[in-house]
């Protein structure tokens, strides 16, 4: 909402982007309340949870242990390195849950083609609010799955990037057809 209200202020007021924004609040806090109470409620042991989160040392040892290293920073690099890489790499599912040896966690052509669809969208002059949904859902979950999330690349945990990565595709195939086409147009005047 914030990058809609810098990004497309001339089609979505400031009004309009703040009540959108209650909204989205109003939401977040029904949808945490509950929970917030229940672990207020009984909080003997959030183990598990701090496990989950590099920024607390009991992920820090989990990783180590996940990635046989010897120290946390280490092991948290190494994390980060897996998530950054996780759609052109070939590592499998660290969940081992999806195992798909020999590639990331796309399949080469769509890795590649998620950079093209990224890099044209963050240059396309004119931003329609899917585009900046796309961006930024992509580039948020992306690096707290590869900055805040232990066991990169986890592919259950990836499969929210999945629209995005979708996204992301199209418009990069949208734009190489379009290039194409126009190629063919010049080199060929009875093409149409």
């Amino acid at each position: 909402l914030i990058l809609i209200s810098i990004f497309l202020r001339y089609r979505f007021p400031f009004k309009e982007v703040f009540k959108l924004g209650v909204v989205t609040l109003l939401g977040f806090v029904m949808m945490i309340a509950p929970i917030m109470m229940a672990t207020a409620k009984n909080p003997t042991d959030l183990s598990y949870q701090r496990e989950q989160f590099l920024i607390f040392p009991e992920g820090q040892n989990l990783e180590m242990r996940w990635t046989r290293t010897s120290t946390p920073a280490e092991a948290v690099k190494k994390n980060i390195v897996n998530g950054i890489t996780t759609f052109n790499n070939k590592i499998h599912d660290q969940g081992y849950i999806y195992p798909n040896y020999g590639h990331g966690f796309v399949d080469p052509l769509t890795g590649g083609l998620i950079w093209f669809g990224l890099v044209f969208l963050l240059f396309k002059p004119q931003k329609k609010p899917s585009d900046i949904l796309a961006i930024t859902g992509f580039l948020i979950l992306w690096f707290m799955l590869s900055f805040l999330i232990t066991k990169s690349p986890h592919y259950t945990r990836l499969l929210i990037v999945l629209p995005f990565v979708a996204y992301l595709d199209l418009e990069a195939l949208r734009t190489i057809g379009e290039a194409v086409t126009h190629l063919l147009k010049k080199l060929i005047p009875k093409f149409t």
